[in-house]
């Protein structure tokens, strides 16, 4: 199993991106993973769509991190995750988007959309959560005891 997420925007907090970092690290003990951070305004031009575009593959199953998506506990997830590693599905992709949302040509090509939860967070924020829920999901997977049941 492969899993990208792609960020969209910089990032500007330190402390942040250093969790992000640490996840990573603990991510790729339990399978092939990559982190991408791509620069993407709104108003996407068409040379900014393609760029983006060459980053996925047709195979990819892609979910986009919206407050309106499916959620699921930690449990459910991994579930989710499983059945994904059972598919044909080259790639998980999360795409979690900037400050503003999705530029509109992502959210008309890739309807299937997880929210991590009702509430709103920082866009930076949520790529500590995610990966946090990634690493758990993976380790819930392996039957490691870092997710208590």
């Amino acid at each position: 199993m492969k899993i990208l997420v792609i960020a969209i925007g910089k990032p500007s907090d330190s402390v942040i991106q250093d969790l992000v970092d640490r996840y990573i690290r603990r991510i790729a003990h339990y399978t092939k993973f990559g982190f991408h951070i791509f620069d993407l305004n709104q108003k996407a031009t068409e040379k900014q769509q393609k760029r983006f575009e060459k980053i996925i593959d047709r195979s990819d199953q892609i979910i986009l991190l919206d407050e309106g998506g499916k959620s699921y506990d930690s449990i459910g997830f991994a579930d989710f995750i499983r059945s994904s590693i059972s598919s044909n599905n080259q790639r998980l992709v999360f795409i979690i988007g900037g400050p503003y949302g999705f530029p509109s040509f992502l959210e008309t090509k890739y309807p299937l959309k997880m929210s991590l939860s009702k509430m709103t967070f920082p866009h930076q924020m949520v790529r500590v959560l995610l990966l946090e829920q990634i690493y758990r999901v993976l380790t819930i997977i392996h039957n490691h005891p870092y997710h208590h049941v």
